[in-house]
């Protein structure tokens, strides 16, 4: 799931090696930060769509969560 919040955004996996495998994926890891726990990296907020298309080519059905 990638939460955005008003002035952040936060990739956060259920499994620790799904989180690894991720950060090392050549088109998902420009979009991603520091990696924050096992579970949870930050995401650039200005490239959460390009994040979820890289998720989706990826074979992972990402879910966006959007604070109001």
């Amino acid at each position: 799931m990638i939460r955005v919040h008003r002035h952040a955004a936060f990739l956060v996996s259920k499994e620790p090696d799904a989180l690894a495998e991720l950060l090392a994926t050549e088109s998902a890891r420009p979009c991603l930060g520091p990696r924050l726990s096992p579970t949870v990296a930050w995401v650039d907020p200005r490239r959460v769509d390009t994040l979820r298309e890289a998720l989706v080519k990826a074979g992972y059905a990402p879910k966006v969560s959007r604070d109001a």
